[in-house]
């Protein structure tokens, strides 16, 4: 019996408990898979928490409400836990062929290298070589590399993030671009403002100033170096490794910077690959062997149905 995305659950008994993936990865899920996190969740709360407080200390410094500066820290923090809630593109492992075997779901998967490392793929000007991942068991397609924080193959893998704590990748690259326009706009509006009145208010928003100062020259640095790879669709792995060679060229830009920038930021957001609660089965709590053996009967039975 092959494996399926859809949810095969067996219900035998009222008193049951689920029976989900083997997964080695380090992401988890929670909300019907709904919210993805990682084992980093610290970096992510720092960064969240440091936004707060920067959006409270500004307002209080001019002791009555900013709403331009309000609105854009709540839509920076809004698009900051976008970015880490979302599945990032996930590429599923391969698992068992029989997933009905309970004693196979607690086995961890084999990181046996297969003799095959790569396979070559040519198309109509491009020689492009697929290389197997043995923590996957996959061979990964163009744009899709293993991330070693993550333990996952991500699709067009970009990089992964140390500050936010969570891989970039198709289905986030979005939200995390938007991120860094919205934050940078928010630093630079902020710091101009608090340059024109610090006459007139207290001595504070000269260290303010500075502060906001250096993380912009960071944050706009990385805005600015991300905008010229989505100008040429391009991700910070293949730029950093020169996947693509001046000969070939990418073989994913569209021609023109107008086009890489819809596909990339307005184009379509695939689906997410991979869900973690998806349970197999549900297995009764028996205590007899006899009722032991009433549900591998039954077990049975529902396998011939689905085969």
């Amino acid at each position: 019996m092959n494996y399926h995305q859809e949810q095969l659950e067996i219900s035998i008994d009222e008193n049951s408990t689920p029976i989900r993936l083997k997964w080695t990865g380090r992401n988890k899920a929670c909300c019907n898979d709904k919210i993805f996190y990682t084992n980093q969740s610290a970096k992510f709360l720092i960064v969240l928490s440091l936004l707060f407080i920067e959006a409270i200390l500004y307002q209080m410094i001019y002791m009555k409400i900013q709403y331009y500066e309000l609105i854009l820290s709540l839509i920076s923090i809004y698009l900051l836990i976008i970015t880490y809630c979302t599945d990032p593109g996930i590429m599923p492992k391969i698992f068992y062929k029989h997933e009905d075997d309970i004693e196979k779901l607690q086995i961890p998967q084999s990181t046996k290298k297969k003799e095959i490392q790569h396979v070559i793929v040519r198309l109509e000007t491009h020689t492009i070589r697929l290389k197997y991942c043995p923590t996957c068991k996959i061979y990964r397609p163009s744009r899709l590399s293993h991330c070693g924080f993550c333990n996952n193959c991500v699709l067009r893998f970009d990089h992964h993030c140390n500050w936010i704590g969570t891989c970039i990748g198709k289905r986030n690259v979005r939200s995390f671009y938007f991120f860094l326009l919205i934050l940078n706009t928010q630093f630079i509006l902020e710091i101009v403002k608090l340059s024109i009145q610090q006459s007139t208010i207290c001595i504070y928003c000269i260290a303010m100033i500075i502060v906001l100062a250096l993380i912009t020259i960071l944050t706009l640095a990385l805005f600015c170096y991300h905008t010229y790879l989505i100008c040429k669709n391009q991700t910070t792995n293949e730029h950093l490794k020169h996947t693509w060679t001046l000969d070939s060229g990418n073989p994913y830009d569209k021609g023109s910077i107008s086009k890489n920038i819809c596909n990339i930021l307005f184009g379509n957001v695939p689906n997410r690959l991979v869900y973690l609660n998806k349970r197999l089965f549900s297995q009764p709590i028996l205590k007899a062997k006899e009722d032991k053996q009433i549900q591998q009967v039954e077990l049975t039975k529902v396998n011939l149905q689905t085969d």
